[in-house]
């Protein structure tokens, strides 16, 4: 089965229906109520852990985000799947959009997983070892996976309307792009317009090009200086 979306200037085509364009105005309405139900969200998360875990959602968020930003990075370097553009959007709505997208993707992938497999050389112990693990690990993919979208998701956006500035400028276009391309023992370094096609060969070396690792790579950097301030600010108020 096969979704598709198509958007453009005139009008809106969704499973083959046509609507017209939302004016601005409602936009902005849209716009503002995400970052009220943002806010709500938020709040919710920050009442949970001060009621059970005895620390605030932003504090919690400084403790462990720089792990959290570290382990995204290195999933979206191995990963050319993520829907950049949209984790990295200032707009809420895109952002929770995507953020819904990327959810429902990989439970796809693991529900994909799961599913029965075709006749092969395998012995049969290694299937039944790699069946019940795979469910296994599947599981807890699934369950950091839903972790991520109701507890870290919400910061993550708060954070990255700073952080992801460098990889957003990149994707917006109208700026050039750096290849490397390398042709024997020499190295050539290619400044282009965005807009022109990649040399045959060439490595995209722009922030665009790992925009979601470059910015979660900065996300730890960040919560890490964050959290040594915190923790240093409290030490001093302490001693006092």
């Amino acid at each position: 089965m096969q979704y598709h979306v198509r958007v453009n200037a005139a009008t809106e085509t969704i499973g083959g229906a046509e609507s017209p364009p939302k004016s601005g105005k409602n936009t902005l309405l849209k716009v503002l109520l995400a970052f009220v139900v943002l806010a709500g969200w938020i709040w919710i998360l920050n009442w949970l852990l001060c009621r059970y875990q005895h620390v605030s959602y932003w504090r919690w968020f400084l403790k462990n985000g720089s792990l959290i930003s570290a382990a995204a990075a290195f999933f979206a370097l191995v990963s050319d799947r993520f829907e950049d553009k949209g984790l990295l959007s200032l707009n809420p709505l895109r952002y929770a959009a995507s953020c819904m997208a990327t959810v429902a993707i990989f439970f796809m992938a693991v529900a994909n997983n799961l599913g029965p497999r075709s006749a092969n050389e395998r012995s049969a112990v290694a299937e039944l070892w790699d069946m019940w693990f795979g469910v296994i690990m599947d599981l807890l993919m699934a369950l950091a996976m839903l972790g991520w979208f109701l507890v870290v998701a919400p910061g993550s956006y708060v954070l990255t309307m700073f952080t992801g500035a460098p990889a957003r400028a990149e994707l917006g276009g109208g700026g050039g792009k750096l290849f490397v391309k390398r042709e024997g023992s020499l190295t050539r370094i290619t400044e282009q317009p965005s807009t022109t096609a990649a040399p045959d060969g060439g490595i995209d070396l722009s922030f665009g090009s790992q925009a979601f690792a470059l910015t979660n790579a900065l996300n730890a950097i960040v919560l890490y200086i964050a959290e040594q301030v915190v923790a240093h600010a409290v030490k001093i108020a302490s001693s006092h």
